[in-house]
C-alpha cells in the first residue's frame, strides 16, 4: 500500500549535469554510462532507477527538447546536458534514494566530463547536498 504523500517534503528535486564540451553529450556515451550505473531505459524514453518493487526512484531526461532519448541512431544524438528528477513525497525512503541520486550524479559527472548543477542552476556544492539531506532526514 503506497504511503500518503508527505507534504512537508519537496515535491520535486531537480539537479543536472551540463557537458563541458561545446558539442554536448553524445547518445552512445550516455547510454553506456547510464547502463554502467544501473539506469534503465524506460517506456517514456528517459532513463530510470528502478527499485526492488519495480517502482521508479528517480529519472534522467535530456536537456534538449522534448527531454527524451532516442532508441536508435545514438551516434547522431547530442544534448547539452541531462536532468535528474526525484519526487521525495512519492518514495518510501526518500533519504536513501537521495543518497543514490547524488552518488549517481557524481559518478556520471566524472565519467561524462560534465559539471553537476543544483536546482538553482549553480554548481552543486556539498552545502546544497547537506541542506537537502537535512530536509529529507527522517
Amino acid at each position: 500500500v503506497p504511503k500518503a504523500p508527505r507534504y512537508d517534503l519537496p515535491g520535486l528535486i531537480e539537479f543536472s549535469i551540463v557537458a563541458r564540451a561545446d558539442v554536448g553529450f553524445n547518445g552512445e556515451d550516455l547510454f553506456e554510462a547510464f547502463e554502467a550505473v544501473g539506469l534503465r531505459y524506460g517506456s517514456v524514453k528517459v532513463f530510470e532507477r528502478i527499485d526492488s518493487q519495480r517502482m521508479v526512484d528517480f529519472a534522467v531526461a535530456s536537456m534538449a527538447e522534448p527531454g527524451t532519448f532516442p532508441a536508435e541512431n545514438l551516434d547522431q544524438f547530442y544534448c547539452p546536458g541531462i536532468v535528474f528528477f526525484m519526487q521525495p513525497r512519492e518514495l518510501d525512503n526518500p533519504a536513501a534514494v537521495f543518497e543514490d541520486f547524488i552518488d549517481t550524479i557524481q559518478v556520471l559527472a566524472e565519467r561524462l566530463d560534465g559539471v553537476a548543477w543544483d536546482n538553482q542552476r549553480q554548481p552543486l556544492t556539498l552545502d546544497t547536498i547537506e541542506q537537502f539531506r537535512d530536509i529529507l532526514a527522517d
